[in-house]
């Protein structure tokens, strides 16, 4: 080796002596002197200091900025020593599916109570706008978290079987890009529906129900062999999920409803804490002590916990269309209180004579 290259290599071994303690892992110098080998995580630190050239001195901003990168990748991208998961493959799906449930408890209130109150063509145009950006919005986070599962944080890069060991890849991970496909293909669908194709009405929404039920099909299969409390964790999930595949059914025709959108939506805010709260359980953050997986109790604890979740997601809608109720009766007056609460009453007369011909049918 080269003087330069061992200087190179002891300026690495400095900053990675000084990351260490921030990441949690043991020091470089007992592992060397244990006959151990460096982590993963300890190898890559370094590297990564080494790449940006990190001054020596800590009076240096960059420096910390550095430490404080290395140290929000250790919170969110650690996984777990069980390969079944990490935080952050929870926490990006529950955000998702957070600001898709908070979209639409505003959106269609608004959508609902301005189309009674306005009729003009900009009024059209900005509904448009509305679908136009939501569904493109699907597209784009399905193509991301297909390509994010397959290729980072040691994704099997779309190989689905190794010919040489003679077993299926990352199964797990295939199972996430295949709900991710198919939320991506009710993306487009619905981009060609509000793009005005001719396309069978309803015919988005059945996608988008076929979604959801292929997530429960997914989800169910994959927790299989799971501990107890990981199991029931996961499968408590099954319900926003299958519930928001049945609302979305009902609305091929039922469209628009309000009644069913707001549920849809408070399944889609219920879905999108509860992965939250997965991964706080699964992967304890911040020095916090992990969960007994056994422990009848926290299976308790979490069965309540989830009805708490979807007390909170009924409450936000409700204050959510409160809101935007009481910001139209202000600007319309008596007019539009009337106006509104006489379609409400016909929307729920037709439902439910619908639903009476058909029972009799």
């Amino acid at each position: 080796m080269t003087s330069a290259g061992s200087s190179s290599a002891e300026d690495s071994l400095k900053h990675l002596r000084l990351v260490e303690p921030l990441l949690g892992a043991t020091s470089i110098e007992q592992k060397l002197k244990g006959g151990g080998h460096i982590t993963k995580r300890a190898v890559a630190s370094a590297k990564l200091v080494a790449s940006i050239e990190v001054p020596v001195a800590l009076s240096q901003p960059s420096f910390f900025g550095v430490l404080f990168c290395l140290k929000v990748s250790q919170i969110f991208v650690s996984k777990s020593t069980s390969g079944m998961g990490s935080f952050i493959g929870h926490a990006f799906p529950g955000t998702v599916n957070l600001l898709f449930g908070l979209w639409w408890a505003v959106k269609f209130p608004l959508k609902f109570f301005s189309q009674k109150m306005v009729t003009s063509p900009h009024h059209k145009r900005g509904i448009y706008l509305w679908d136009l950006v939501e569904w493109s919005a699907l597209l784009c986070v399905s193509l991301v978290g297909m390509l994010g599962e397959q290729f980072l944080y040691h994704g099997p890069g779309l190989q689905l079987y190794s010919t040489e060991e003679h077993k299926w890849i990352s199964l797990h991970i295939w199972q996430h890009t295949t709900m991710y496909l198919f939320f991506g293909m009710a993306a487009v669908v619905s981009l060609l529906t509000v793009s005005q194709f001719q396309i069978p009405v309803g015919l988005d929404r059945l996608m988008f129900s076929l979604a959801l039920f292929n997530e429960g099909l997914m989800m169910y299969f994959h927790i299989a062999h799971r501990p107890p409390l990981d199991y029931h964790l996961h499968f408590m999930l099954l319900i926003p999920i299958l519930s928001a595949a049945f609302c979305s059914l009902l609305e091929v025709h039922f469209r628009d409803r309000l009644v069913l959108v707001l549920f849809r939506a408070s399944m889609f805010l219920t879905q999108g804490t509860w992965l939250w709260q997965i991964a706080f359980v699964l992967f304890p953050r911040w020095g916090a002590s992990s969960w007994d997986q056994n422990d009848h109790e926290n299976i308790m604890f979490i069965t309540m916990c989830f009805s708490w979740h979807y007390a909170a997601a009924v409450l936000l809608t409700s204050v959510v269309y409160g809101i935007i109720y009481c910001l139209f009766k202000r600007r319309k007056g008596n007019y539009g209180d009337s106006a509104m609460e006489t379609e409400l009453s016909n929307q729920a007369r037709e439902a439910y004579t619908v639903l009476v011909n058909e029972t009799d049918d």
